[in-house]
């Protein structure tokens, strides 16, 4: 809801203002997966769930965010960089250096981008997925794919010039390989 002035606000489903602060935000997004991206002029983004509590509760808000997906959205902070929050209010990634750009989670996975190391994987859990030192040139996101004739879950990769499969227990994939962890059947 909206009133001129004033701002916007959510009313639930038994018409009570779910944000029943004093001060309503100058922006609101739709609710997805329980979550609503909201903007203060002079604070920045936050996201709100359905009880009306800001998902983030510190003072210092952020200058982007986007929508949750498998339970995290993607954060930016100027200076800072990217970095990913769940449900709960906490980051994902405890480094100091945040990354440079970030994709949302597609089938447990995000890609993550560091300028002069290039892409890599992150899980749930705030850990890379590829190990080695140098990472992908580009990346897709993981999914159901079709690789030596097995139907795996699997993400493209490009190591120099070269396209490969990586797996998701982050090795690449060979053809004389059968990886048991990721196979459907």
């Amino acid at each position: 809801v909206q009133i001129e002035e004033i701002g916007y606000n959510f009313i639930n489903e038994q018409g009570k203002l779910l944000w029943d602060k004093d001060i309503w935000f100058d922006y609101v997004d739709d609710f997805n997966e329980g979550f609503a991206e909201v903007y203060k002029e002079d604070k920045g983004y936050n996201i709100i769930n359905t009880q009306g509590e800001l998902v983030w509760d510190k003072e210092e808000w952020f200058d982007g965010i986007g929508y949750f997906t498998e339970g995290f959205a993607s954060i930016y902070k100027k200076g800072k960089g990217y970095n990913f929050i769940n449900e709960q209010g906490e980051l994902l990634w405890k480094g100091d250096k945040w990354f440079d750009d970030v994709r949302r989670f597609r089938n447990g996975f995000a890609r993550v981008y560091i300028k002069g190391k290039g892409w890599n994987f992150i899980d749930p859990n705030g850990i890379l997925l590829w190990k080695e030192d140098k990472w992908f040139y580009e990346s897709w996101d993981f999914k159901i794919d079709c690789v030596y004739d097995i139907i795996t879950i699997c993400a493209q990769v490009r190591i120099e010039h070269t396209i490969q499969y990586l797996s998701t227990n982050g090795e690449i994939m060979k053809d004389d390989v059968l990886m048991n962890d990721d196979v459907l059947w």
